[in-house]
C-alpha cells in the first residue's frame, strides 16, 4: 500500500491475474501501466511473482527503511518491466539497540450497529509484531530482526439451500412440489414413476442415497437448511538481516524473508454442502546478499545475488469420490464431486471446475553487478543482470466432474431428477495437463 503514496498508482488489472494460483496481492497501475508491468526490487533482488507479475508479498512497514517508486524514464538496470519499478529496501541494525512492539485491533465491540443491519458486524482483526536491532560488534556487525502476524476471524455469512426432506425420501413429493415451497404447483411425470406426485423410494439411485447421507437433515416442509461457511484466515511474516562492515571501502550484507499464509478449507464432514473452495498454505522466501566497494572515490560497485521461491498448494477435503459415491469418473476418480442442482429448490456441492493441486515457483535466481562512475558532471552507469524464473503448475480443467441436475427429467423439480440420479449433464475433463514454465 506504500506504493500508492507516490500518487502515480491506483488499483488496477484484471481480476484473473490475482487468483488462488498466487500468494493474494493487490494489483497496483503505475503510471497507466497494466498491473504486472511493473519491476519490483527487495534489496536489489527481483521480486515478482512467476506466475502472473505482480509483486511477491513485501515486509510488513516497521521493517522498512525506504521505498522508491519510478516510472517514465528508468535507469536501465530496471528497464525489465515497461510500467515502472518498486525498490524496497529493508531496515539494518545499528550501534544502539532500537526496537518497537505493536498490535492493532479491529473488533465489532468496538464498530457502532451500521443503521441498515440487524447487528454488529463479527469482525474479529488483530495485527501484531515488533523489531529489533542493534550491534553484535560495535561499528563492525549489525542485525535487524522483525515479525507481524495478521489473525482475521468472523462469524460465517448464513447461505440458505434446500435438500431431501424425510416425506421425499419416502416418496412423497406433494408437499415440496406445491407452494409454499414453489412458485406453482409442479406435476411429476409419470413417465418417471411419479403418481400424483408420490413414487416408489425402490426407483431412488443408490448415488443420490449416498450423497443425502452427507447432507444436513431438517424438519423443514420444504428442505430448507440455513448453515454458514468459515472464512477465517492467518498470515506470519518473518525478516532477518546481518549487515558487516568490513572495511571503510567494503560492505556486505544478507537478508532472509519469509512469509505463510494460512485459509483453512471451510468444509464440514457433517455438512457436505459447505464444500465450496479448497484451503490454502501459502509460503514465499527470499534471500538477499549484497556487496558495497568502493573502488575510487569516484566509482561504485554494488553486487546482488539472491532468489525467492513461491509455494501454493492447496489444501484439499475429504468428502468423497466419485467412484465412493456410485459413479464411474475414468478420466479422474479420485477428484472431489461438483454436484449443482437447479429447477425448483435445489443444493450444490463443490466449487470450480478445476483440480489444482497447486503450484510452485523457484527458487528463481537473480544475479546483477552495477558500477557507478561519477566523471565530473557526469554519471555513468555499467552493469549486467541475470534473473532465471521457473514455475511448475499442474491443473486439470474441468477434471473434478460436474453433475447437474435441473429439473428437465422429472417434469420441472431438480431434486427429483437428483433422487431418480437422473442428471441433465455430466462434464469432466482429462486432469493430465501439466505447465512447465521457464524464463531467462
Amino acid at each position: 500500500e506504500l506504493v500508492f503514496l507516490a500518487g502515480m498508482a491506483n488499483v488496477g488489472g484484471s481480476g484473473f491475474l490475482n487468483s488462488v494460483r498466487n500468494y493474494p496481492t493487490v494489483m497496483i497501475s503505475v503510471a497507466g501501466g497494466i498491473a504486472n508491468w511493473t519491476a519490483y526490487n527487495f534489496d536489489g533482488v527481483a521480486h515478482n511473482d512467476a506466475y502472473n507479475s505482480l509483486n511477491l508479498p513485501l515486509p510488513f512497514p516497521d521493517a522498512l527503511q525506504e521505498f522508491k517508486v519510478e516510472s517514465s524514464a528508468l535507469p536501465a538496470q530496471y528497464g525489465v518491466h515497461a510500467s515502472a519499478n518498486v525498490n524496497v529496501v529493508t531496515k539494518s541494525g545499528t550501534n544502539d539497540i532500537h526496537g518497537d512492539l505493536f498490535e492493532f485491533v479491529r473488533n465489532g465491540v468496538f464498530n457502532a450497529r451500521d443503521f441498515f443491519a440487524a447487528k454488529r458486524d463479527t469482525l474479529k482483526r488483530n495485527q501484531f509484531g515488533g523489531t529489533i536491532g542493534g550491534a553484535l560488534v560495535k561499528n563492525k556487525l549489525f542485525f535487524f530482526g522483525g515479525y507481524q502476524g495478521t489473525i482475521q476471524r468472523s462469524e460465517p455469512a448464513q447461505t440458505i439451500m434446500y435438500v431431501p426432506t424425510p416425506a421425499m425420501l419416502a416418496g412423497d413429493f406433494t408437499a415440496f412440489a406445491a407452494p409454499p415451497c414453489q412458485p406453482r404447483q409442479v406435476p411429476l411425470m409419470a413417465s418417471q414413476g411419479f403418481v400424483n406426485n408420490r413414487i416408489s423410494p425402490a426407483l431412488f439411485s443408490p448415488f443420490a442415497m449416498k450423497v443425502v447421507a452427507r447432507l444436513p437433515q431438517t424438519d423443514d416442509p420444504c428442505g430448507k437448511v440455513t448453515y454458514g461457511v468459515k472464512s477465517n484466515q492467518s498470515e506470519h511474516m518473518e525478516v532477518a538481516r546481518l549487515d558487516w562492515q568490513q572495511s571503510q571501502k567494503h560492505s556486505l550484507f544478507g537478508r532472509f524473508f519469509v512469509t505463510n499464509l494460512n485459509i483453512p478449507t471451510a468444509f464440514d464432514p457433517s455438512n457436505a454442502l459447505t464444500l465450496t473452495r479448497n484451503g490454502q498454505a501459502d509460503r514465499v522466501y527470499a534471500l538477499s546478499i549484497g556487496s558495497t566497494y568502493l573502488i575510487s572515490s569516484n566509482v561504485v560497485s554494488s553486487l546482488h545475488i539472491g532468489a525467492n521461491r513461491q509455494e501454493i498448494p492447496k489444501v484439499t477435503d475429504r468428502f468423497a469420490t466419485w467412484p465412493e459415491l456410485g459413479v464411474n469418473a475414468p478420466y479422474n476418480p479420485d477428484a472431489e464431486p461438483r454436484i449443482t442442482i437447479t429447477g425448483g429448490n435445489g443444493f450444490a456441492i463443490g466449487g470450480g471446475n478445476a483440480i489444482i493441486n497447486g503450484d510452485f515457483g523457484g527458487p528463481n535466481p537473480n544475479i546483477s553487478e552495477d558500477i557507478s562512475w561519477v566523471r565530473g558532471s557526469h554519471q555513468f552507469g555499467f552493469g549486467a543482470n541475470y534473473m532465471h524464473t521457473g514455475l511448475n503448475y499442474k491443473s486439470g480443467i474441468n477434471a473434478t466432474g460436474l453433475m447437474n441436475f435441473n429439473g428437465s427429467i422429472t417434469g420441472g423439480l431438480g431434486l427429483a431428477d437428483f433422487l431418480l440420479g437422473k442428471p441433465i449433464t455430466w462434464t469432466q475433463g482429462n486432469v493430465q495437463s501439466y505447465l512447465y514454465n521457464r524464463q531467462e
